[in-house]
């Protein structure tokens, strides 16, 4: 039990090949299932209260990259778990997320684990088991929405004219932190916020595809995100609101050059890293378009098994 415990917490965990995480799983909830107090043990090393006393004199970097690596742990171990198997713990789980995403120094390192928790968690919870997250989860999607449009949005007059009071009444966002250029959000190509843009699209892509009876929820907020295609284009009769998806993938087509004619098998990178926002081109205009594909209508094996090479890190050469 220690020993493999000290295996979960290892810096190199994930620096595997994708056939080897399947063995890791079996392994991980083993651990967790022979004995029931395990999972509260390691429950009690993510304390992130108590991480601040323990750490003052650590360097802040290493501090968030500790706290990140311990939320991607607690998403695997979840992961290797069976359906609701830790149901009893989603409260604790639950004030863990709230209490990194208050936290001040956490920055979108961090923030892009958390999406990675909620995503696992939509795929071994029952709805009703995770109905408290929903205010949260959709939040802090749409807090990221914004940083995308924001990015791809800065030099435009349009985005300048036409920013919506609603969206910051629906976002409960504190609009100057928004737009301030010291937070890091104007760094569209910085591997960190692209991580945690990602992370944020990869979340919605689940919380889209999965069945309504499995997320009913998330169909009373889904209108935020994805709307009917058509209402971004009937002229005669706008509305207030346009859906953060249609609003993203406009002005995707106009930064980057037209709309997709002939999407790729895969509209989102694979992993948990991408190159540039145009990595998210395909995602985003697919789906405003309406129009049916592949990647839009996984199952959910097909979920999990995306889910699963997001963990995986690469391997370092020898």
């Amino acid at each position: 039990k220690k020993d493999a415990m000290e295996l979960l917490l290892d810096p190199t965990l994930f620096q595997m090949e994708d056939r080897s995480i399947q063995y890791w799983k079996i392994i991980i909830d083993n651990l967790m299932s022979q004995d029931t107090t395990t999972f509260r043990d390691f429950m009690g090393r993510i304390n992130m209260n108590q991480a601040n006393t323990l750490n003052l004199f650590s360097n802040r970097e290493q501090e968030c990259e500790q706290r990140a690596q311990l939320l991607k742990r607690l998403a695997f171990v979840l992961l290797c778990s069976e359906k609701d198997q830790f149901h009893k713990h989603v409260p604790e789980i639950q004030e863990r997320l709230v209490d990194t995403l208050r936290m001040p120094q956490s920055g979108p390192g961090i923030h892009a684990q958390v999406f990675l928790c909620f995503r696992v968690l939509l795929l071994r919870m029952s709805g009703h088991h995770i109905t408290s997250m929903w205010p949260i989860i959709v939040s802090e999607m749409v807090q990221v929405m914004i940083h995308i449009e924001h990015n791809l949005s800065t030099d435009s007059e349009e985005f300048r004219r036409n920013t919506s009071s609603h969206i910051r009444l629906l976002s409960g966002l504190d609009w100057t932190w928004v737009v301030n250029s010291n937070n890091g959000l104007h760094a569209s190509s910085n591997p960190q916020w692209l991580q945690l843009q990602l992370a944020a699209v990869k979340l919605l892509s689940v919380a889209i595809q999965l069945p309504a009876d499995i997320l009913p929820q998330f169909q009373m907020y889904k209108w935020a995100f994805v709307g009917r295609p058509e209402l971004s284009q009937n002229e005669q009769n706008p509305v207030e609101f346009v859906p953060h998806v249609l609003r993203i993938a406009k002005i995707m087509d106009s930064k980057y050059g037209s709309p997709i004619e002939t999407y790729p098998d895969t509209l989102l990178p694979t992993g948990s890293t991408a190159r540039s926002l145009q990595d998210l081109h395909p995602f985003f205009s697919a789906l405003s378009s309406g129009e049916p594909h592949p990647s839009l209508d996984s199952s959910i094996s097909q979920l999990e098994q995306e889910l699963e090479l997001d963990f995986l890190e690469p391997i370092p050469s020898r």
